[in-house]
């Protein structure tokens, strides 16, 4: 019965959360230019960074359960990437099978390529060997995550996207020996578990803000958001009742709270080992009722039946 916890944990991610965060996402950027507020689009973008997780992930969850019916085991391709420490892990974490993709067909041709020996050997001569190394790092890079963007949409701010990401990365290449110095004369612990909470919050605060380019749909909206957050960071809107002014209800609000906590946990005992594995090796009863759990969870916690439009999984796009 592994197939069908798979199943339920992918319904879960996309009935109980993606579902019901897409109407609060939706309705926010759907009126960008009707909005007075700030961290509105604040919460927003975090919501539609957690939306994109649950509806990806609850999307191959549920192939993965089908799958394996067949008897057909797919490859892993997400594994907690909220919980990574840096934009590299991240990307190491998310969309694994793309990554891949992008590394064997593009990144390595490319930086084995005798043109890119000939620039690296250039750059040893007369820069220096620090050089040479990071220009093999630095032209392929940048190629895979423009292509990466315009893979994932033709538009100006794919582009944007992809681009701020290579910048991202090849950032923390070529400077690593000095962020490495700076962590070691602020006397950063790098064992603490406090400060891999910190990298964690930092790096999914810039997927958020990658999101933030993607999301509305043109670089000019994106860029007229960044300058209304930075003008009016109006707090009082998470006491005054107005996000409950977007499509969700108070109860809806609480549920979508309630899903992200619970999923949060379970992916807290995934990172320890395979939750479906730890459910089989109970007796039958308490197995079988963890099953039904879930499963009516589904059925009476999820955005779904009579008025309401079944959003497609995003996956549908590629």
């Amino acid at each position: 019965m592994l197939w069908c916890a798979a199943g339920t944990v992918g319904y879960f991610k996309k009935l109980v959360i993606a579902d019901r965060l897409s109407i609060f996402v939706n309705s926010v950027f759907g009126n960008v230019y009707g909005e007075s507020g700030s961290l509105i689009f604040v919460i927003a973008a975090i919501f539609g960074s957690i939306q994109l997780y649950c509806d990806f992930s609850g999307c191959m969850d549920m192939a993965g359960g089908f799958c394996q019916i067949l008897g057909i085991d797919l490859e892993k391709n997400f594994n907690h990437p909220f919980f990574s420490k840096s934009a590299a892990e991240f990307w190491r974490r998310w969309h694994i099978t793309l990554g891949a993709w992008f590394k064997d067909y593009i990144y390595m041709p490319l930086a084995i390529s005798p043109r890119m020996m000939n620039i690296a050997k250039w750059f040893k001569t007369h820069v220096g060997p620090r050089a040479s190394k990071n220009v093999m790092t630095i032209i392929p890079t940048m190629i895979v995550w423009i292509l990466t963007g315009l893979w994932h949409g033709t538009g100006y701010n794919y582009l944007a996207w992809g681009i701020y990401w290579g910048l991202l990365m090849i950032l923390s290449i070529v400077f690593a020996p000095e962020i490495k110095k700076l962590t070691r004369l602020l006397r950063i612990n790098t064992e603490a578990r406090s400060w891999g909470v910190v990298q964690m919050i930092r790096t999914f605060i810039i997927f958020t803000f990658a999101r933030l380019i993607t999301i509305p749909g043109h670089l000019q909206t994106t860029w007229d958001i960044l300058k209304q957050i930075c003008k009016q960071f109006d707090i009082w809107i998470l006491f005054d009742g107005t996000l409950f002014n977007y499509g969700l209800n108070g109860k809806n609000f609480f549920m979508a709270m309630l899903g992200i906590f619970v999923l949060w946990c379970v992916s807290m005992l995934q990172e320890r080992g395979s939750v479906r594995e730890m459910i089989a090796r109970n007796n039958i009863v308490v197995r079988w009722l963890i099953y039904y759990v879930a499963f009516f969870s589904v059925i009476i916690f999820g955005i779904w039946g009579a008025g309401f439009s079944n959003v497609a999984f995003t996956y549908m796009q590629y």
